[in-house]
């Protein structure tokens, strides 16, 4: 991901809202927005459509407001010079800007992810555990997550009713998963 240079608004360039875009989907994912988990997954799904058209729309310019507000900046919509700073100190944070470490694989991942989630959340509205959620999945199936900084791992087994629930496994108990 490359540096957020200011300013930022429905008129720059296509690869220049794409890559502002990216940046709020990685701060959507990492938790950096103070929103409940559905609001953050709704952001992201919304997102989703104006990234591939790398078009600075509605859901964008609420999203950079909301860092703006949560940040105690002015909250214009668009990118200023302290907005994009900002923004960057949270991306060199995270490692994510080129040269830190390749970070652009993991947003990508991060995305998809989030799109498997939410998969497996259509149709098991009605379960009420993570667990048996992925135990609808069919197959043996483990999912790395990484949900505000806490590791969690999902593991479930297809033959059997057998779930297992681990959080923040260590190397020498990590092993007990798929």
């Amino acid at each position: 991901m490359q540096l957020i240079q200011a300013p930022v608004n429905p008129n720059s360039s296509q690869a220049t809202i794409a890559n502002l875009q990216d940046a709020l989907l990685l701060l959507l994912q990492r938790g950096t927005y103070q929103l409940g988990d559905a609001d953050r997954q709704a952001f992201v799904e919304r997102l989703r459509p104006e990234r591939e058209a790398q078009k600075y729309a509605d859901l964008t310019r609420k999203l950079v407001a909301v860092f703006q507000e949560q940040r105690h900046l002015r909250p214009t919509g668009e990118v200023d010079e302290a907005t994009a700073q900002a923004i960057n100190a949270i991306l060199r944070e995270f490692g994510a800007l080129d040269g830190q470490g390749g970070w652009t694989e993991v947003v990508t991942a991060l995305d998809e992810q989030g799109r498997t989630l939410s998969a497996i959340n259509v149709g098991t509205d009605h379960l009420s555990s993570i667990d048996q959620k992925i135990g609808t999945l069919g197959k043996a199936t483990s999912l790395a997550l990484n949900m505000r900084g806490r590791s969690r791992w999902y593991s479930a087994i297809s033959r059997g009713t057998q779930a297992r629930y681990m959080t923040n496994p260590s190397p020498n108990n990590a092993k007990g998963a798929l």
